[in-house]
C-alpha cells in the first residue's frame, strides 16, 4: 500500500478481514499526514510490515504527478521499496528479503518507523 489514507466507521472491520501479507510504504508523517494510516497497522492482524520514507509527501508515492510537486529521489525510494517488497513476497510469501534489503536505508535514515507483525 502506498501511503494509504482512509475514512469510515467500518474501516477497522474491513482491515481485520485481510488475511494476505501487506507492506505499507508511507510518507513522512511530519510532512504529510494521511488520515487513519495507523489503522492499517493496528487492525490488520498479521503479515503486515510498515516503513516510512523520510521527507516524503503523499504525492511522492505517485509518478508522474501532474498536480503536485514531487522529487525524483523520493519517487525512486518509493519505487525501490515497493519493488523489493513485491520480489520478496512473490518469491517467499513473506517480507523477510525486503526487510533485509532495507537495512542500509534504515541505517542512513531514508526509511524509518519500521514495524512488522
Amino acid at each position: 500500500l502506498l501511503d494509504p489514507a482512509a475514512v469510515g466507521r467500518d474501516l477497522p472491520n474491513y482491515l481485520m478481514q485481510i488475511n494476505v501479507p501487506v507492506m505499507l510504504l508511507g510518507a513522512d508523517e511530519q510532512v504529510s499526514l494521511a488520515r487513519n494510516r495507523d489503522y492499517f497497522y493496528r487492525f490488520i492482524r498479521s503479515g503486515i510490515a510498515e516503513v516510512s520514507i523520510k521527507d516524503a509527501a503523499h504525492e511522492d508515492a505517485q509518478y508522474p504527478s501532474d498536480f503536485a510537486p514531487t522529487t525524483e529521489a523520493l519517487q525512486i525510494t518509493f519505487v525501490s521499496a515497493l519493488t523489493s517488497a513485491a520480489f520478496s513476497l512473490s518469491s517467499t510469501g513473506k517480507f523477510d528479503f525486503a526487510w533485509t534489503s532495507f537495512g542500509d536505508a534504515f541505517e542512513n535514515g531514508k526509511l524509518f518507523h519500521a514495524k512488522k507483525k
